[in-house]
């Protein structure tokens, strides 16, 4: 697991769920050069600019999974900004029995992890009668687009490379949520 000296790994959840900390964060790993000074920068400024959302018509739980804790820490503190519960995982394995404890709404899914990649989660999910209509959306760095057509035709909702715009990354979870709650409403309505 990663360690970085403005986060580590026991306080990073109480971190994450103060906002002034978050943008603390970001400006930290611009600091550290642990991603790309112009992409950092882009991130603080889109953060800064979302808007808080109190009352949401849609409040969701959604799982974070990639092995990077910056990219956690961002995903985490954008996706709580917006309303929503959050929960994370460093990989693969991790995020499958976080799944199978309390099912998620909605997945966000790096690619390349350690012990057990994207693919395989996604691969399991599929498998799993439970975990199987569980939306998700890939964020990768990987630009391949064979994997991108591979995890389509899986059922992944979307598939967003990296670096990820905030603003096309909050469009997305919110487009998600809202046709995931419209199948549902339409199922109780069959029942």
């Amino acid at each position: 697991m990663k360690k970085y000296k403005y986060c580590d790994a026991d306080i990073a959840d109480d971190i994450l769920n103060n906002l002034d900390e978050a943008r603390e964060l970001i400006e930290q790993a611009e600091t550290d050069k642990l991603i790309g000074d112009n992409y950092a920068k882009m991130l603080y400024e889109d953060f800064n600019n979302m808007k808080d959302r109190n009352e949401l018509p849609i409040k969701a739980n959604i799982l974070i999974v990639d092995d990077d804790e910056a990219i956690r820490g961002v995903l985490k503190a954008m996706v709580s900004k917006l309303g929503h519960d959050t929960e994370v995982a460093e990989n693969g394995i991790s995020a499958l029995e976080q799944m199978e404890a309390a099912p998620p709404d909605l997945v966000l899914l790096d690619i390349n992890m350690p012990e057990m990649d994207g693919n395989m989660v996604m691969d399991c999910m599929r498998a799993n009668e439970k975990l199987c209509l569980i939306p998700v959306i890939i964020i990768t760095a990987v630009d391949d687009e064979s994997n991108a057509i591979k995890n389509i035709e899986k059922g992944v909702i979307d598939y967003l490379p990296k670096p990820f715009n905030l603003k096309l990354l909050t469009a997305r979870i919110t487009s998600c949520l809202e046709k995931k709650q419209l199948v549902e409403w339409k199922r109780d309505i069959q029942l």
